[in-house]
């Protein structure tokens, strides 16, 4: 691990390296600062909805 990385838990860099796979998935061409819905939850969900509109 880099020197600047010391100080970060290993849990972390679990945790952010799975909502980049996550995003990969199910958003794959969405840019990587994207990811921080999937760590700070849904009230931000909405914030892009790309959904299609309802009927």
């Amino acid at each position: 691990m880099p020197a600047e990385l010391g100080d970060v838990k290993p849990s972390l860099l679990c945790q952010a390296e799975l909502a980049l796979r996550i995003l990969e998935h199910i958003a794959p061409y969405e840019p990587a600062r994207g990811a921080y819905v999937l760590f700070g939850g849904y009230k931000f969900a909405g914030a892009r909805d790309t959904s299609p509109p309802r009927a």
